[in-house]
């Protein structure tokens, strides 16, 4: 082989080298440091149906709560667990007024107050902004929980 002909091999030879071992110097995709948002699981309103959807304010965007017009039953997802909230209100008018105020018992008797003010009309319903989920402790201590979210019809 001439000389020429060695070199241009020898350089083919170099730069397929250093093809191969850039290929596998390339980082892998940084993983997410957010994990995936837990809370209630997807809700569904029937045709006619109406509900409340509240989702906590803090990072992540969490679904925290539902509570279907008509029905005294509600769910509340706190710290990792649901919850099944109860209220004696009449919620057959939930979106009637400036403002939601509704307040339930857990089946371990502990209280809850959902409170809010209705917003923008959106389509199908309302934005429930300014809203809290208020979780009345023992000795007179609330935990608040800033919530915004939609009133919603189907």
């Amino acid at each position: 082989m001439k000389l020429g002909h060695k070199l241009i091999l020898a350089a083919v030879m170099l730069i397929m080298t250093a093809c191969a071992s850039i290929e596998n110097t390339i980082p892998a995709k940084p993983q997410s440091t957010i994990p995936p948002s837990a809370g209630l699981q997807a809700q569904e309103l029937a045709s006619g149906e109406c509900g409340i959807f509240l989702w906590s304010k803090s990072l992540p965007r969490t679904f925290v709560f539902f509570q279907k017009q008509g029905d005294a039953n509600a769910k509340y997802y706190l710290q990792g667990t649901e919850i099944a909230l109860e209220t004696t209100q009449n919620t057959n008018n939930l979106a009637d007024g400036e403002g939601l105020a509704i307040d339930y018992t857990s089946t371990e008797f502990q209280v809850y107050a959902i409170k809010g003010q209705f917003t923008d009309l959106i389509e199908g319903g309302r934005r429930i902004s300014n809203a809290t989920i208020k979780t009345k402790k023992p000795e007179a201590w609330e935990e608040i929980h800033p919530v915004s979210g939609v009133y919603v019809c189907r």
